[in-house]
């Protein structure tokens, strides 16, 4: 897990640590940002570090371009802490 979060912390911090004048030259890919901050927040709803989470979602909404499957996996972040899939814990199926 935390080989992983490490991973999408570089990308989402990628932009800012290039340098001045960087993000005009070599725009980074809004998809791969959104969606790291959606798999942030998705490790930190598993961590049990809600407000992190939240965190996360709001901030891949918050990504120009993101494409609308991200957006649609942020919002539902925002609405319900993400639980693992049925098989991968020990979560009760939602009603």
């Amino acid at each position: 897990g935390d080989r992983a979060q490490e991973l999408f912390e570089k990308v989402v911090s990628a932009p800012a640590s290039a340098g001045e004048g960087a993000k005009e030259s070599a725009p980074s890919d809004p998809s791969a940002i959104a969606w790291s901050h959606v798999y942030l927040g998705r490790i930190h709803d598993l961590g049990d570090e809600r407000d992190m989470a939240l965190n996360e979602y709001r901030a891949a909404l918050a990504v120009n371009g993101a494409p609308e499957a991200a957006r649609v996996a942020a919002q539902n972040g925002i609405d319900a802490a993400y639980k693992l899939p049925p098989g991968m814990g020990n979560t009760e199926p939602k009603q």
